[in-house]
């Protein structure tokens, strides 16, 4: 699939070590088991999103999109855990991936997937987005769990690999220039939506 889009990923080098595993799994040469090669697949597929370049796991902090749902339930999160420290500042929130894992997946599950094809997949798909539970329930009332809302040719941006959440009204910000456990409710009211 050659793909007419570039968009950037605040992962990069991450996404081209494990575009690198990838065509290293799925070279026809490597006769190895189907299974082990799906296997080995589905754990590289969430490290493409929750590992930073130094390959630290950042499943929330660290992440660049946020929905302002998320981070008003981090605030709410975080002065309750002034009363209850074992609370988890990251309580009820979820980290999604933009474009379903699965549509990712049928992408790379190729034969002989080259490096160069699976990183152009990985850096043009592999966008997390933290949201909250309740709008994770709203995108399953939507039914865009593992749904885009839009055909994947057409996806041409950024803000179009965000489509599902503007099909549900779920407002998705860049926050690499905040300070998130630090963002008032005002602050985050008026965080620029990307949908």
């Amino acid at each position: 699939m050659k793909m007419n889009l570039s968009i950037s990923s605040h992962n990069k080098i991450n996404k081209e070590n494990i575009a690198k595993a990838i065509s290293i799994i799925f070279d026809t040469k490597n006769a190895m088991p189907d299974y082990i090669k799906k296997m080995l697949l589905e754990r590289l597929l969430w490290a493409t999103t929750e590992h930073d370049n130094n390959g630290i796991y950042k499943k929330y902090d660290g992440q660049p999109y946020w929905s302002k749902g998320a981070l008003r339930k981090l605030i709410l999160n975080i002065a309750e855990k002034k009363k209850n420290p074992k609370l988890s500042p990251y309580q009820d929130l979820r980290h999604e991936h933009s474009i379903p894992k699965k549509i990712i997946r049928e992408l790379t599950l190729v034969n002989d997937i080259t490096n160069e094809q699976a990183f152009e997949i990985l850096n043009n798909f592999g966008h997390a987005v933290v949201i909250s539970k309740d709008e994770d329930k709203l995108l399953n009332q939507k039914k865009l769990r593992s749904k885009l809302a839009m055909p994947l040719d057409e996806i041409k941006n950024l803000s179009d690999v965000f489509s599902r959440y503007k099909k549900a009204e779920i407002q998705i910000c860049d926050v690499r220039n905040s300070n998130i456990f630090q963002l008032t409710a005002t602050e985050i009211d008026n965080l620029v939506s990307l949908t």
